[in-house]
């Protein structure tokens, strides 16, 4: 039978419209094994032979909406780490052990801190100034660990905190003593006015040899400075950062937790630029800080001005604590247990 008769004989068989489908399947799938035999030829593996119909709808056709898992949906972190929300007051700003209390950012007076004696608590291996110096609970007992180890280790018995929580109309007193008797620009570096002196937290305190037969830093005095991060507290004001912290004061002291405190005197920072670097941190990418034998991760949330609360991100399997920056944001420290 030749090819005329062939098609002759088709038409009869299926009539012209079963005819002409017939032959538009042929030509697709003659389409399909010269796409297949180009992969094969070019040494490409072909994910479409193995597909199944449905394999090759999903393939081909497209669509903005992206399949999110349920996993997916409860983690961006990058790392594979889900979480829970958990709603913090937005008032948390202002309080916490990361409060950044300067010339531009002071501090808020939101409510009243519970503040205790430090002779009551104190242990007896170093001294008080007036013995009338008050601060949180959690600075007292780091600071009991801080200096009765240099003690521990020294013998030496003249260290002498002063200065430690001084309230609004105590600063403001200071403040205006101080100028009446310097020049405008030493009260700047030393004068700090009331609302911007760090030591509004509780959390800050000045030391001084008494008797003074050396100094902070300096000779045996160089393992206050150098090892007070073990114990969670940092040089507030370091003397090379003056530009950045504008008051010189290199013997106070300021509580803002061990691995914070690490980074900050590994790194060679000032609250100030550790306070920059974590505003660019997030759940997602988080910064990272190992102590002991703890794994950290710190990250920056912004703040909800528009409500009470703020909900944020906490990875599941971990503790944490949040601060506030005393600007517009918290900060969680989170840790495996």
């Amino acid at each position: 039978m030749n090819k005329k008769k062939d098609r002759i004989y088709m038409k009869k068989k299926y009539g012209s419209a079963e005819y002409f489908a017939i032959i538009l399947c042929a030509i697709m799938g003659l389409s399909m094994i010269i796409y297949l035999c180009v992969n094969a030829k070019g040494g490409k593996e072909s994910s479409i032979s193995e597909a199944s119909d449905y394999d090759l709808i999903e393939l081909f056709s497209s669509s903005s909406e992206e399949d999110y898992s349920e996993e997916n949906k409860n983690d961006d972190s990058g790392e594979g780490l889900p979480f829970y929300v958990v709603e913090i007051s937005s008032e948390s700003v202002y309080k916490g052990d990361l409060i950044l209390v300067n010339k531009a950012h002071s501090y808020a007076f939101k409510e009243e801190a519970e503040l205790f004696d430090v002779y009551d608590q104190k242990n007896g291996k170093y001294k008080l100034g007036t013995g009338n110096e008050k601060l949180l609970e959690k600075t007292i007992s780091a600071a009991n660990d801080f200096l009765g180890d240099f003690n521990d280790i020294t013998s030496l018995t003249n260290v002498t905190m002063v200065n430690g929580y001084i309230s609004f109309d105590e600063q403001q007193k200071k403040y205006e003593s101080y100028i009446k008797t310097v020049s405008a620009e030493d009260a700047q570096k030393w004068g700090v006015k009331a609302g911007a002196s760090d030591h509004h937290t509780g959390l800050s305190f000045n030391l001084m040899l008494y008797p003074s037969n050396g100094k902070i830093g300096e000779g045996e005095y160089s393992w206050l400075t150098e090892n007070a991060c073990r114990y969670g507290f940092i040089i507030r004001y370091p003397e090379d950062k003056s530009n950045l912290t504008s008051v010189l004061d290199n013997n106070h002291f300021r509580y803002v937790g061990v691995p914070h405190a690490e980074y900050i005197y590994q790194n060679n920072l000032t609250l100030e630029e550790y306070i920059s670097l974590l505003g660019e941190t997030t759940y997602s990418n988080p910064l990272k800080i190992s102590s002991g034998n703890k794994e950290y991760i710190v990250y920056y949330s912004p703040a909800d001005s528009s409500s009470s609360t703020t909900e944020v991100r906490i990875p599941e399997g971990y503790s944490y604590s949040c601060s506030g920056d005393n600007i517009n944001g918290l900060i969680i420290t989170a840790f495996l247990e």
